[in-house]
């Protein structure tokens, strides 16, 4: 049976961002060790609330990866318990938030498939 997540990802046209490789993660190498992602086009912002983010556009949404404990930039060291977005149209009024989850359960998401929401 297909992750719910993935569905939700599929269903919305959600495609992974080439950038992402083998791996299918935006934190982790085609080796599965963790990376910045910002050598892969993240970016540094805010998320409105005073709080930092990485961010990066894709098509018509846009991927966040935050720390859940914290404001600031997120720690690559705490790869496993960072939150990821995705929400679409992020720009329009009517752009909402598809999915959050920690970045072990993106990996255990993409893990438990052969072919995931766009893979490539």
């Amino acid at each position: 049976m297909k992750n719910a997540n993935l569905v939700i990802l599929d269903q919305a046209g959600f495609k992974l961002p080439e950038v992402f490789g083998k791996s299918r993660h935006p934190l982790l190498d085609d080796n599965g060790q963790p990376r910045d992602p910002r050598t892969v086009g993240f970016e540094v912002c805010t998320t409105g609330g005073g709080n930092m983010a990485l961010s990066l556009e894709s098509d018509r949404f846009r991927i966040f990866i935050t720390s859940d404990c914290d404001g600031n930039i997120p720690k690559i060291e705490e790869w496993e318990t960072l939150l990821i977005s995705v929400d679409v149209d992020a720009y329009e009024a009517s752009g909402y938030d598809l999915i959050t989850m920690t970045a072990l359960e993106w990996k255990l998401m993409y893990a438990s498939t052969c072919v995931g929401a766009g893979a490539q």
